[in-house]
């Protein structure tokens, strides 16, 4: 199954939709989550040597999904954000 990040983005926000009342607690939750994992992911990459692609991905999926709630809940659309990003970086990199 392929998506675009707007995609993404919109089925991680309609996820947690499902819950009803539990949603604000699982946006409260993201916030912290995406704490959590950014630190899991640098303590993996700073292990290297007994880092798991399967973990590692697990770790950055939880991650997006996080970010991907929050984004969504505060009318972003990181696709276009993204893409404006990359444009940004290739030209500093090339000048």
């Amino acid at each position: 199954m392929s998506l675009t990040l707007r995609d993404a983005q919109y089925l991680s926000w309609k996820t947690i939709h499902k819950f009803g009342s539990a949603k604000e607690q699982i946006l409260l939750d993201s916030t912290a989550t995406i704490l959590k994992k950014a630190q899991a992911i640098a303590d993996e990459l700073k292990n290297s040597g007994s880092s798991n692609k399967d973990s590692l991905g697990l770790l950055f999926s939880e991650l997006l999904f996080s970010l991907f709630i929050i984004a969504e809940q505060q009318g972003l659309n990181l696709e276009e954000s993204f893409l404006s990003a990359i444009d940004e970086i290739i030209l500093n990199l090339v000048s």
